[in-house]
């Protein structure tokens, strides 16, 4: 891979690792300032005695939905990292498994991907690694 070619997919993985980091922090900053008396339910739809059980369980979803957000993020940054760390050592667009170079395309798709399709799909079937799969689950639109 040609120097120009790495240092425009260095600047794209520190946008993305920038743009996760402050992805989490907000996450963080969520789960820090939830306030639950704006998801109560009306007094006629929740009876009294319900609802301490109702903003417990609410709660409880609540941090876990943020806690699952979060670890998504941090996971993504992890490859992120690993794959700056490659640009760093000039092997980053080789697979880490049989040598060859990626395509282009798949580093444009995943651009902290360390593996060709081929030995992912040996290594782990059903993995996918596409940014665009990240990023079009329900789980991340916001």
């Amino acid at each position: 891979m040609k120097s120009s070619e790495t240092q425009l997919y260095r600047k794209l993985l520190l946008a993305l690792r920038a743009h996760l980091r402050g992805e989490i922090d907000l996450l963080v900053d969520i789960a820090l300032d939830a306030v639950l008396d704006d998801v109560w339910p009306s007094s006629h739809r929740v009876c009294r005695s319900c609802r301490p059980a109702w903003q417990t369980g609410t709660a409880r979803t609540m941090k876990r939905y943020i806690e699952s957000l979060i670890d998504a993020k941090e996971r993504m940054l992890i490859l992120v990292e690993k794959a700056l760390r490659l640009v760093d050592t000039g092997t980053y667009g080789v697979c880490r498994h049989c040598g060859a170079a990626l395509p282009k395309k798949q580093l444009v798709d995943a651009p902290y991907r360390t593996s060709c399709v081929a030995c992912d799909s040996q290594r782990s079937p059903g993995l996918d690694l596409d940014w665009t799969s990240f990023t079009n689950r329900k789980l991340f639109r916001g």
